[in-house]
């Protein structure tokens, strides 16, 4: 664990936010867009409210006539793959080399979205339970220890 501690990189998918803070708006809303594009284009262009792709990406399948729709679960996961490719190419465009990394600590909501994907990606990735109080937990220990002196 002390090697992950000096060498290890924190990514927020909910913004990619590493740990020296750049930031990109790349985050749940985006994820659930390219969901509502996958749906839309699988049910020949009829409109998939923002609602019903969220409901979907929650759910990991959209459902017709009360049985799940097995093509759905092919889009959904093709939109979670394309979304984490672009937060790495985001992520590569600061210059960072993930394979550099002794471990990879990923937070925020987002993360648990792509939870399977990521894991499969980086077998040094570590993923918290509740990594959706991830980051505001950690700030708030960063102001404690900032302002409470």
């Amino acid at each position: 664990q002390q090697a992950v501690e000096r060498n290890a990189l924190f990514i927020g998918l909910d913004a990619v936010l590493v740990k020296d803070r750049f930031i990109e708006e790349h985050g749940a809303t985006a994820l659930t867009l390219l969901v509502k594009e996958e749906l839309t284009a699988m049910n020949k262009g009829n409109l998939v409210s923002y609602d019903q792709a969220e409901q979907a990406l929650d759910k990991g399948h959209s459902v017709k006539f009360g049985e799940i729709d097995v093509e759905s679960i092919k889009r959904i996961n093709h939109a979670k793959q394309d979304f984490f490719n672009t937060a790495l190419d985001i992520i590569k465009e600061h210059k960072y080399t993930l394979s550099e990394y002794d471990g990879i600590v990923f937070v925020d909501g987002t993360t648990q979205k792509l939870r399977e994907i990521i894991l499969n990606k980086f077998k040094n990735a570590t993923i918290p339970t509740n990594s959706q109080w991830t980051t505001a937990e950690g700030l708030y220990t960063v102001a404690c220890a900032k302002y409470t002196k």
